[in-house]
């Protein structure tokens, strides 16, 4: 087989994901993103309570960033969400609700 030709499938591979927003430690709260296409802005949204930050990603088109100030309470529910510049969407959701939380008043 000719390794070009295998070269040209696993780049297409590669770019061919779909892009995600996951977060990979609750306290603090960081929050990954991968499959972007390489160096594109993106802006992240963390839901409570609404904040946004705006980043560059890599060359392999992900990243890690901290959101230090932003408490993660299991009972109110946690919503992240990645746009990147070219209109790529990423979303996770923390499920609701949890046993142990009592129902809102």
């Amino acid at each position: 087989m000719d390794p070009m030709l295998v070269a040209s499938a696993a780049a297409v591979l590669v770019h061919s994901a779909r892009p995600t927003v996951r977060p990979v430690s609750m306290e603090p709260l960081v929050v990954a993103v991968a499959h972007f296409k390489p160096r594109e802005r993106v802006r992240i949204t963390v839901d409570p309570p609404g904040t946004v930050r705006r980043i560059v990603v890599r060359r392999d088109g992900t990243l890690s960033v901290s959101f230090p100030t932003i408490p993660v309470d299991r009972c109110s529910g946690l919503n992240l969400y990645a746009v990147g510049a070219t209109g790529q969407r990423a979303e996770w959701q923390l499920k609701l609700p949890m046993k142990a939380c009592s129902p809102a008043p």
